[in-house]
């Protein structure tokens, strides 16, 4: 978990919380684990004051997608990195 606040001028304040998770091992996978940490480092984030969470996934990976959905995250925008 981690909180991030940019300030870019006095009146401006953005605060921004993220939370990622890398891999599920098998015999941890369909037990509502993952959705349950997401969710509670999601709603601890709201509670500290940040504006917003961010979340970065695959978007290739349904399965996964489906649960943040079912969580509350929706997909603003795609990301790319450049090498």
């Amino acid at each position: 978990m981690f909180g991030v606040r940019l300030h870019e001028t006095p009146e401006a304040l953005l605060d921004c919380g993220g939370a990622w998770l890398r891999v599920t091992r098998q015999h941890h996978r369909r037990t509502g684990h993952r959705k349950g940490i997401v969710a509670f480092l999601s709603q601890e984030m709201l509670d500290a004051g940040c504006a917003f969470c961010v979340l970065y996934t695959d978007l290739s990976n349904p399965t996964s997608n489906a649960m943040y959905q079912r969580v509350g995250y929706t997909l603003m925008t795609r990301c790319r990195t450049l090498t």
